[in-house]
């Protein structure tokens, strides 16, 4: 029966996640000068209803701006996970990501893990705060 339970929790954890989201360039540590940052301040990326998603530009700190995403199942260990289309993953994990959680008065989501930016510093946490939301 957990099972059943698993999956009520991954299609919740998967509905929270759909929508479009911004860049929060004062929450993430993205190892560059704040003034570099603030190119990236308008980057957002937009959760879809058939597991894909899509970046507005593509930037150096991100693998790529398409791909698929899955959802975990909300619980610390079951992570959501980004597959960026042009990184071939070799049935390896994804980029690992929170789902949407309240920080706050804004919907946030967190990637965990460190990216590498053309092979020179390492991102350790970038934020992403929800500007608008699917209908369900």
């Amino acid at each position: 029966m957990s099972g059943c339970g698993d999956h009520i929790r991954k299609k919740e954890t998967f509905e929270m996640q759909l929508g479009t989201y911004i860049l929060d360039v004062t929450r993430s540590k993205l190892g560059v000068d704040y003034k570099d940052s603030l190119i990236y301040k308008n980057i957002t990326v937009m959760f879809k209803m058939d597991s894909t998603f899509i970046m507005n530009m593509k930037v150096p700190i991100f693998n790529d701006s398409i791909g698929s995403w899955t959802a975990g199942n909300g619980l610390p260990d079951d992570y959501n996970q980004l597959f960026f289309k042009n990184k071939n993953y070799k049935n390896n994990q994804g980029e690992q990501f929170f789902p949407p959680y309240l920080q706050g008065k804004d919907s946030v989501f967190l990637l965990l893990l460190t990216l590498v930016i053309k092979n020179e510093f390492q991102v350790k946490e970038i934020y992403f705060k929800k500007i608008s939301s699917f209908p369900r």
